[in-house]
């Protein structure tokens, strides 16, 4: 672009918003543009304020959890006070959340997947499971939930297929009978080992590492599934599978069932069928009874022989009573720290 001449005499007056007029029309068009901008976002934060408990509203959850924004730190200006936010609340119920005015000139770009909602569901499946060669296999996203949160919605996770790259996984079918599984990867000790003492991490040679690189604490399985805090989650999926719309649908079910303060799935299933986890197998009409004690160690080759068989038998040929090992109580158990120092003052003293 040529550069714009030099006006040195102030009787030719400013030669920018007077004499270029095609600066002027693009100043004005992008005054109005800006102008809109800012109607839009001030009409938005207001109605966010006016309807911040409902964390299921699609403007809301936009507005805090997508763009990250926080409506009590916003000032709205006098000259946007006045605005009436009922133009959003019809783009609610007609489900455009874009903000833009229909034009027939605008040019349709057609998505992959459909991000409503409408008519779709999902929920978790046992009988099929989406197979997994390892823990490094594709994932189509990377999910940051609190593993708490999917504990509460969905119940305790199932045992993983990726050995010790993870700890627990949740399949799930949707209403177009695509497979989904979300899991873990290498969060816990499960997959890097016991924990160490605290002076091994914080070593002037570790704490010089980059974060990615550096040696940390990792937590165990229970407390890493008991966590508040935002873990990192791989979601797989099959082929054709709509995993944007899938993740949407996780998104809200997260909003609604996997709060703090909500009941957890677990509570609500064993209210909804305590009647029937207690049906006996072999006769309906009788409660069942749980068996805490285990064939192998009852049965013995004894158990084949007839009455008589057992009359002949002598007290010396008779098997031994087993007795069942009891598993130690951990929550009285306590770590034992020991070096190969200690363990050759120990072999000398026995020698002695």
């Amino acid at each position: 672009m040529r550069r714009q001449p030099r006006v040195y005499e102030k009787k030719q007056g400013n030669y920018n918003f007077e004499q270029f007029s095609r600066y002027t029309q693009m100043f004005d068009s992008a005054s109005k543009i800006d102008n809109q901008k800012s109607e839009r976002f001030y009409k938005m934060t207001k109605y966010v304020k006016e309807n911040i408990d409902d964390k299921v509203d699609p403007f809301v959850h936009k507005y805090v959890e997508v763009d990250g924004l926080r409506p009590d730190l916003v000032t709205i200006p006098e000259e946007f006070k006045d605005l009436d936010t009922e133009d959003l609340v019809k783009e609610k119920a007609e489900g455009d959340f874009s903000g833009r005015k229909p034009s027939s000139n605008r040019r349709i770009i057609r998505q992959r997947t459909d991000k409503s909602l409408v008519g779709y569901d999902s929920w978790r499946c046992h009988d099929r499971v989406l197979m997994k060669g390892s823990g490094k296999a594709f994932a189509v996203a990377k999910l940051m939930i609190a593993p708490a949160a999917l504990v509460r919605a969905f119940g305790m996770p199932s045992t993983t297929e990726i050995f010790y790259d993870g700890t627990g996984e949740y399949n799930f079918e949707d209403s177009n009978l695509d497979l989904y599984c979300l899991y873990d990867y290498r969060q816990t000790d499960f997959y890097y080992g016991l924990n160490r003492e605290d002076e091994y991490y914080e070593t002037k040679r570790n704490l010089k590492r980059p974060l990615h690189k550096r040696k940390m604490r990792r937590p165990t399985i229970q407390e890493f599934w008991e966590s508040e805090e935002p873990k990192e989650f791989k979601l797989s999926a099959d082929d054709q599978a709509q995993y944007r719309k899938f993740k949407r649908w996780l998104r809200k079910h997260l909003d609604v069932h996997g709060l703090p303060d909500a009941k957890p799935f677990d509570q609500i299933q064993a209210e909804k069928f305590k009647d029937e986890v207690q049906i006996h197998l072999g006769d309906y009409k009788e409660p069942s009874v749980i068996n805490t004690k285990m064939a192998v160690h009852q049965w013995d080759f004894t158990y084949f022989l007839n009455e008589e068989e057992l009359k002949k038998l002598k007290p010396e040929e008779k098997p031994e009573e087993f007795e069942v090992p009891k598993h130690p109580d951990m929550a009285t158990a306590e770590r034992i720290f020991i070096s190969k120092e200690q363990i050759k003052m120990e072999e000398i003293e026995k020698e002695k």
